[in-house]
């Protein structure tokens, strides 16, 4: 039996998007994401449809100085605008993503995204603990709702910082 102990984080936030849901919701799903998060780079291991709108398709990621990421779309609900990744960083974290945009006042969006992330390594651990704080994850939700709106009013990306 391992003496290690999992970290694990749940954290929510709403983000206001300035379009309606069916100009937003698309933005979710892993091609459509690199037209507002820069860098956003996936390489399709399998798929049915050429958006991976879709349950079951998998895809690889990358990014930023992270290591290789394998996700699975675990849910996609184009009518009820909700769609869900399980992602596994091999020998760091798993992570499971939610995400349901809702119309809200003046044709604009609120995007709940969830995540719940478990260290898989003392690494990943350390990841869970500063990267997922609430205070991270604000900041990082604050930065998707800067970019996402900026795409949406621009038709532009916004760099990586």
């Amino acid at each position: 039996m391992s003496d290690f102990n999992a970290e694990h984080a749940t954290r929510t936030a709403t983000i206001k998007l300035q379009g309606s849901p069916d100009e937003v919701f698309p933005l979710f799903g892993p091609v459509r994401e690199a037209e507002w998060a820069a860098g956003w780079e996936i390489t399709v291991l399998h798929n049915q449809s050429s958006l991976l709108d879709e349950e079951g398709a998998v895809f690889t990621t990358h990014l930023h100085d992270d290591q290789p990421t394998i996700w699975i779309v675990t849910h996609y609900d184009r009518a009820a605008r909700r769609i869900g990744y399980a992602r596994i960083t091999p020998g760091s974290r798993a992570t499971q993503v939610l995400i349901q945009c809702e119309a809200s006042e003046n044709g604009t969006t609120l995007a709940q995204i969830t995540y719940r992330v478990t260290g898989l390594s003392e690494a990943g651990n350390r990841i869970v603990l500063q990267e997922f704080s609430e205070a991270s994850y604000h900041q990082m939700m604050a930065h998707w709702e800067q970019a996402i709106n900026h795409r949406l009013l621009t038709g532009e990306t916004i760099p990586h910082h």
